[in-house]
């Protein structure tokens, strides 16, 4: 069966908020990027009725979650610029209108997508999740400041001369 737009925001939201599921949350992401290729080819139900599916600020802040508690910085990174893109864009998509008593009235054209406060958190904590992934998973040895010259690693002239000098001496 074909799925609505509140059909898409229920799953997205329902597997983003899961307590260390991250099967869930990937899965989130890939139904999020399916809408994303679903927004732009037309589709048509058995009545031949038109189905527009479009993302709105649920599905996108549901994303944003996901992506957050998976620590995919740069892709919570690219949602938010895509929303902050869509925000300026419904901004731009007022329009004034007249009314009876000659004053001016402002409609939307079309929904509104804006960036709410948990969009923000949501790119914020994907960052610091992601910066400590890196921080333990790297192998590289982690050299402390110190005031003596002989706790610090040699630089790479210092090594490739006592290279040189210990290759001389055989």
């Amino acid at each position: 069966p074909i799925m609505t737009n509140a059909g898409y925001a229920s799953i997205l939201k329902r597997n983003s908020r899961k307590k260390n599921k991250p099967s869930m949350w990937r899965h989130c992401l890939r139904v999020y990027d399916k809408m994303g290729e679903l927004e732009k080819e037309r589709r048509t139900d058995k009545r031949g009725k038109r189905i527009k599916v479009k993302r709105s600020t649920a599905h996108h802040e549901a994303a944003l979650v996901a992506a957050s508690k998976l620590g995919l910085w740069e892709e919570a990174l690219s949602i938010y610029k895509r929303v902050e893109k869509a925000s300026l864009a419904s901004k731009n998509n007022v329009a004034a209108t007249s009314n009876a008593d000659g004053g001016s009235v402002m409609k939307l054209r079309s929904k509104n997508i804006r960036i709410t406060d948990n969009m923000v958190l949501s790119v914020v904590k994907a960052s610091v999740k992601a910066s400590r992934i890196k921080k333990t998973t790297t192998k590289a040895p982690i050299y402390l400041d110190s005031v003596n010259d002989a706790e610090q690693p040699p630089s790479p002239e210092e090594t490739k001369s006592n290279r040189t000098a210990l290759n001389a001496t055989m």
